[in-house]
C-alpha cells in the first residue's frame, strides 16, 4: 500500500510540473489500487483541491489511462511532437510501438505493432524494425559512413526508452540524405526493409527448428525457443516515415493511419493513409483467391483458412512454411495445401504534406474497433482547439451539426490519452466500468489498444 501511495504521489507531482511521464513495462496496476485508497482516506473536498491545484482530473478512471502516456517534442522540421499511450487487454500485452528520430536521415519514424498468438513477434519487430529501415534508407542514399544502429538519434518504445546515442549530423548534410530519394525510391527502400525483416525471422526460426530436431534429449535452450516463437507468433505493423515533403505509410495487416486536416472554413476532415488488409478489403480477397485457385477454403468465415483474420502479417510462419517444415511443430488443418497464405509485403501510401495537415493518428485495430476515422480526428481536433473547457461553445466538425457530449475526458493535453478515453465510451462511468474488467474477460469487450498521435508543424513553420 505504501509503495502504491508513493507511486500515486509521484504521478501527481509529475503532472504538476508538466513533465511527460513514461512508465517502463506494459502494465503498472499497483497505483490504481493506491489511488482508490488515497481517495478514500483524504478528507472530504481534498480530491477536488488537488484537481484545482494540478489542473488534472484525479478520478481513478482517468489516472489509470494517464499513467502510461508519453509526450515528446522532436527536432524534425516537419514534426512538432508526438503523444503516445497504450492500454492492455491481453496478459501479457501483445501490442508494441517504437518511434525514432534521425537528424542524419532528416526523418522521423513512427510504428505501431499489433501482435497475435503471443507477444514474441511484436517484440522482435519493436527491437529491429527501425534498424532495418535505417539500413535500406542509408543504402538508398549511399551513406556508408553511418551504421544502421547509429542512424536514429532518439528512440522511444513502450518497454524501453534509451538515451540519445549521438548528437546527430550537422544540418548542412541533411540536403544530401532522404530528400535526394524520389518517392518511388523511398518506397522501394521501405519495401525491402519489411521483406528482409520477415525473411530473417523465417531464417532464424527454421535454423532453430533444425537445432531442435537434431538436439539430444534434454531441455530446449531459451534462444531456440525464442526464435521459434518469434516465427510462429505473428504481428501486424504499420510505419509512418515523415521526410522533407511527404509522409510514407507502410502497412502490413489491420493497424491504421489517419490524417487530420483542417480546412479553410474551419472544419476538419479525416484522410485515411492506409487500408485494412482483411476480408473487408475486396482487393485483398481477390489477391488471396487469385494466389490459391481452386481452394475455396483459403478464405473461410472471413479468415485465412478459417483462422487468421489479417491477410498480411509478419511472422505467422505456420501460414507460410511448407508442410514438411512445420511437421511436429503445429497441427495443420487439412486445407493447408499451397502456402504461403499470408505475406509481409507492405501496402505503401505516399502522402504529400499540404496546407492544413495537422496530425496523423497511428493505432492498432483495438482503437479502430471502437472509433471511426472521423470520430478519432474529431477527438484530437477538440483536444488541439482547447475544447476541454466544459463551458466552450460546441463547434461544427466535418461540416455537420455541432455536437458536444458531456462527461468527457477534459483534463489532459495528451491526444493519445483522449483517444483511449473516447474508445472506452467517453464518460467516467463507462471508462471505469471497462477498466475494472481485467484479462482474460476484458478481451470480450476490447482488444489491446496502442495509439501514437504525430503533431505536424504548422505550414508557416515548415520552411524553417
Amino acid at each position: 500500500i505504501i509503495e502504491d501511495m508513493l507511486l500515486l504521489l509521484r504521478t501527481l507531482k509529475m503532472r504538476l510540473l508538466r513533465r511527460p511521464l513514461t512508465f517502463l513495462g506494459t502494465a503498472c496496476t499497483g497505483a490504481f489500487v493506491g489511488l482508490l485508497i488515497f481517495n478514500r482516506i483524504l478528507p472530504n473536498g481534498a480530491s477536488s483541491c488537488v484537481a484545482v491545484c494540478t489542473g488534472v482530473d484525479t478520478s481513478a478512471a482517468y489516472m489509470r489511462l494517464e499513467i502510461s502516456e508519453t509526450s515528446r517534442t522532436l527536432r524534425h522540421p516537419r514534426v512538432r511532437s508526438f503523444d503516445a499511450n497504450f492500454l492492455p487487454s491481453n496478459s501479457p500485452m501483445e501490442d508494441r510501438f517504437v518511434i525514432g528520430e534521425s537528424l542524419s536521415l532528416n526523418a522521423a519514424a513512427f510504428s505501431v505493432i499489433d501482435g497475435h498468438k503471443g507477444h514474441q513477434c511484436a517484440e522482435h519487430l519493436q527491437r529491429h524494425v527501425l534498424g532495418y529501415l535505417a539500413r535500406t534508407l542509408l543504402k538508398g542514399v549511399a551513406m556508408k559512413s553511418t551504421k544502421p544502429d547509429d542512424a536514429w538519434d532518439t528512440v522511444t518504445g513502450m518497454t524501453w526508452s534509451p538515451p540519445p546515442t549521438s548528437t546527430g549530423t550537422a544540418q548542412s548534410s541533411v540536403k544530401d540524405t532522404l530528400s535526394s530519394l524520389t518517392p518511388s525510391a523511398m518506397e522501394q527502400c521501405i519495401r525491402e526493409a519489411f521483406r528482409s525483416l520477415d525473411d530473417d525471422i523465417s531464417a532464424a526460426g527454421l535454423a532453430a527448428v533444425e537445432r531442435l530436431r537434431k538436439r539430444s534429449p534434454g531441455p530446449v535452450t531459451e534462444s531456440t525457443e525464442s526464435r521459434i516463437m518469434e516465427a510462429l507468433s505473428g504481428a501486424c505493423a504499420i510505419a509512418a516515415i515523415v521526410q522533407s515533403a511527404n509522409v510514407h505509410v507502410a502497412s502490413v495487416g489491420d493497424c491504421r493511419a489517419v490524417l487530420g486536416r483542417k480546412l479553410a472554413n474551419g472544419t476538419w476532415t479525416a484522410l485515411p493513409l492506409s487500408v485494412d488488409q482483411n476480408a473487408d478489403n475486396p482487393a485483398e480477397v481477390k489477391r488471396v483467391k487469385d494466389a490459391h485457385p481452386g481452394e475455396p477454403s483459403a478464405i473461410l468465415w472471413k479468415r485465412i483458412l478459417g483462422m487468421l483474420m489479417p491477410f498480411r502479417s509478419f511472422g505467422d510462419f505456420d501460414y507460410k512454411w511448407k508442410r514438411k517444415e512445420l511437421n511436429g511443430l503445429v497441427t495443420l488443418p487439412p486445407n493447408y495445401l499451397t502456402p504461403p497464405y499470408v505475406t509481409a509485403e507492405p501496402v505503401i501510401t505516399i502522402h504529400p504534406l499540404q496546407e492544413g495537415d495537422e496530425f496523423v493518428i497511428i493505432a492498432s485495430d483495438g482503437l479502430w474497433d471502437k472509433l471511426s476515422n472521423e470520430k478519432a480526428v474529431q477527438t484530437v481536433a477538440e483536444c488541439l482547439e482547447g475544447s476541454r473547457k466544459k463551458s466552450r461553445t460546441p463547434t461544427s466538425w466535418f461540416g455537420g451539426p455541432a455536437v458536444h457530449e458531456g462527461g468527457g475526458c477534459c483534463c489532459t493535453q495528451n491526444a493519445a490519452t483522449r483517444l483511449l478515453w473516447a474508445a472506452l465510451g467517453g464518460t467516467k462511468e463507462s471508462v471505469q466500468r471497462l477498466l475494472n474488467i481485467g484479462p482474460p474477460r476484458s478481451r470480450v469487450f476490447r482488444d489491446d489498444i496502442t495509439v501514437i498521435v504525430v503533431h505536424l508543424r504548422p505550414s508557416k513553420d515548415r520552411s524553417s
